[in-house]
Order: structure tokens, then C-alpha cells, then sequence
């Protein structure tokens, strides 16, 4: 099971179809600046900063993933 990523920053927009992989849900995730890749997460921001800078990211973007058991919905673009 997977968990369709809900933007957070309107500035950096993530490709089209990207999906969050499960363990992620309910956690601060931290995403390469293309935002292609997931650098790791956490329970805090802190957590998923730290990752970010583990993997040498100059520009990471942050972003919580809303749990599983939650679905997010609204109008399609």
C-alpha cells in the first residue's frame, strides 16, 4: 500500500503521480530538491532535516504525510 503525497509548499511542486511509500505515513518526510527522491523521515522535522543533511542535500524540501487511515479529498486538476 502507498500514500499519495499532499503538497505542503506551493513554491516547489512535486512531479504528477509521485506516491509516499506506507512506512512514511503519519511522519515529516524530506525530498531531494527535484523532489524525485525521498532523502528519509521522521517522527519530528528535526528528524527528517537530519536525514536530509545525512544525504548531503543543499536544498531538501519537508513535508508531513497525513496517516494511512486518512484521505485527502478535493477537485482534480
Amino acid at each position: 500500500m502507498s500514500v499519495q503525497r499532499q503538497s505542503q509548499s506551493p513554491q516547489r511542486e512535486q512531479p504528477p503521480n509521485t506516491v509516499v511509500p506506507v512506512k512514511y505515513a503519519g511522519k515529516w518526510i524530506a525530498w531531494n530538491q527535484d523532489r524525485t527522491r525521498i532523502l528519509g523521515g521522521g517522527s519530528t522535522i528535526q528528524e527528517a532535516q537530519a536525514a536530509a543533511q545525512a544525504a548531503g542535500e543543499a536544498e531538501p524540501g519537508y513535508e508531513w504525510v497525513p496517516p494511512a487511515d486518512r484521505r485527502i479529498v478535493g477537485p482534480s486538476r
